[in-house]
């Protein structure tokens, strides 16, 4: 299956799924718009999201700043429940959460929608 891509002069986004993603597509729109909200609080140099080999449910989540600190999560997904560890051995600002959270939800919509497999992005 052929990937979904994105890119400006600040962001690159590709997306890999079991099923084609439509262009335009509300959800895409808003995992871009979502990626800079975190970039704009937190300045993130990769983020990456990828279904584990060996297990049908289960989710890696993570980001990397560019002072250096990681945002690790697990998701396993199990139909409409969400379950998440958690390793974060770095401090955060509590202004940093709210838009991890909401690229946490949205990459789960995109994984129940379309099944996604990866999601890559790479700030320049």
């Amino acid at each position: 299956m052929l990937p979904w891509e994105y890119k400006t002069l600040g962001l690159e986004v590709t997306i890999h799924s079991d099923v084609p993603i439509p262009a335009p597509d509300i959800l895409t729109r808003t995992l871009v718009d979502t990626l800079d909200a975190v970039h704009v609080v937190t300045p993130v140099i990769s983020f990456v999201l990828r279904k584990l080999p060996l297990s049908p449910t289960d989710y890696h989540f993570q980001y990397n700043t560019v002072d250096g600190r990681q945002w690790r999560q697990t998701f396993r997904i199990n139909g409409a429940d969400v379950n998440m560890t958690f390793q974060v051995p770095a401090f955060w600002a509590l202004k940093e959460f709210p838009p991890n959270r909401d690229l946490r939800n949205i990459t789960i919509r995109l994984i129940q929608t379309y099944g996604v497999t990866k999601i890559e992005a790479t700030w320049m």
